[in-house]
C-alpha cells in the first residue's frame, strides 16, 4: 500500500500503477509454471489477481493452478468462483471467471 495522506499527482500515481502492475506480472510468470503458455487474456486475468492477492495469495488457488496447468480452463474458473476472494470482490471474479473461460477479453 501507500500512504496517500499529502495526495498525489497524477502522473506519480499512474507510475506507481504501471510498477506495481509489472510486479505482478513478472512474479506471475516466476511462479505460475504455464503462465508463459497462457494466451494474452488468461495472462491478464492472473496478473489481475497477483496485483489484487499478492503471489502468496494467487499460489493459494491450488486447484485453479492445476486446472490451469491441465489447460482446464473451465475448471479453472470454477475454482476461482469457489472461494472467499470471490464472495470479497464479487462482479470483478465474475468477470475474470468469464475471461478465464472464454479466453475473450470483456
Amino acid at each position: 500500500g501507500w500512504n496517500l495522506e499529502n495526495g498525489i499527482r497524477r502522473e506519480e500515481a499512474e507510475l506507481r500503477l504501471k510498477n506495481d502492475l509489472w510486479d505482478a506480472f513478472h512474479a506471475a510468470a516466476l511462479n505460475v509454471p504455464c503462465f508463459r503458455q497462457l494466451d494474452d487474456v488468461r495472462q491478464e486475468v492472473i496478473v489481475s489477481m497477483a496485483f489484487n492477492l499478492g503471489i502468496a495469495g494467487l499460489m493459494r488457488f491450488r486447484k485453479m493452478l492445476a486446472a490451469l496447468d491441465d489447460g482446464e480452463y473451465g475448471l479453472a474458473a470454477d475454482e476461482m468462483l469457489d472461494s472467499r476472494w470471490a464472495d470479497q470482490v464479487g462482479r470483478r471474479a465474475q468477470r475474470l471467471a468469464r475471461q478465464m473461460r472464454s479466453g475473450e477479453a470483456l
